[in-house]
């Protein structure tokens, strides 16, 4: 079985190459383009997400509240914060389960943050 991937990020274009690429390394992997969207997948989404990829700047909310919102619904939850502008230290982002990767990053880049996410989680 393979690892659920939500990944919430505003620029569909975006968006939709980081899903297709997930794909392609064997995720399965849903998106949404904003907080309200991507809190609607995880709450009405059968099974639980396994990872998440959130981007800090949402239209409707901020990544960091959303990450909040899941981590509150799923408390062992894995983010991965995204952003093209450096994220300061708070403690959301000093959290276990929250990464941060900076724009732009190389697939090879989020590849491996997502492994190492997964296997600090117990996935494999």
């Amino acid at each position: 079985m393979s690892l659920r991937v939500l990944v919430v990020e505003d620029d569909q274009d975006l968006c939709g190459l980081i899903a297709r690429y997930l794909t392609k390394l064997g995720y399965e992997t849903e998106t949404a383009f904003d907080a309200r969207g991507g809190l609607s997948a995880v709450e009405s989404s059968a099974l639980p997400f396994d990872l998440f990829i959130v981007d800090l700047s949402l239209p409707d909310t901020s990544g960091a509240e959303l990450a909040t919102r899941i981590l509150a619904i799923q408390p062992s939850a894995q983010i991965l914060l995204t952003s093209g502008y450096p994220m300061e230290k708070d403690s959301l982002a000093s959290a276990r389960q929250v990464d941060f990767l900076l724009k732009p990053f190389p697939p090879q880049q989020l590849a491996g943050q997502l492994k190492q996410m997964a296997e600090r989680a117990g996935a494999r």
